[in-house]
This record gives structure tokens, C-alpha cells and sequence, in this order.
């Protein structure tokens, strides 16, 4: 089994709290990008809304998607819902 693929299993089999922390990962800027990423805005859009080049907003997000281990965005946003429909029901219980 290839790293990539025994982190994906790793991540896709964790708990709450070690998915959370796969979130604290990235950056803070990696964060901002996701934010947009999860609007619905494409890298060009990411990059007017962040003032950045749309070359740097396709790198933040692959960089979001290897740290995430999401293989393309439909999968990157599965990881996003299911992290906060945890933390919706984790500050519920709490």
C-alpha cells in the first residue's frame, strides 16, 4: 500500500477528532482558499477574491487536496460536509 493511499484509508476511517485534525493542517491561507473553494468559485474567481494570481489559488488548492487526500473536488467537498455536519452535532452534544 502506497502512502497516499494508507493516509486516504487512515483519514477516510478516523473519528471526528482525527478528521478535525487534518483540518489544522493547513494554512491559514489554505483555509481562506477552501472557504471559496466550498462557495463554489473557481480558481479564477478564488484568485480575484483573495487578490492573489489564479496560478497561486490552483496551487493552494492542490496542496488542500493532497493534505485532505481528496482525489478531485465532488471528493474535497464530501470531506468538508461530513467535518462540519460532525462539528454541528459535536457542539449539539456538548
Amino acid at each position: 500500500m502506497t502512502l497516499a493511499v494508507s493516509r486516504r484509508f487512515a483519514i477516510s476511517h478516523a473519528g471526528p477528532a482525527q478528521r478535525s485534525q487534518a483540518f489544522n493542517v493547513l494554512t491559514h491561507r489554505e483555509q481562506e482558499v477552501l472557504a471559496e473553494i466550498v462557495k463554489g468559485l473557481s480558481n479564477k474567481e478564488v484568485g480575484r477574491t483573495l487578490n492573489i494570481s489564479t496560478r497561486t489559488a490552483e496551487v493552494h488548492r492542490a496542496r488542500i487536496m493532497d493534505k485532505l487526500m481528496a482525489r478531485n473536488t465532488a471528493d474535497l467537498m464530501r470531506i468538508v460536509l461530513t467535518r462540519d455536519v460532525t462539528h454541528a452535532s459535536l457542539a449539539q452534544d456538548g
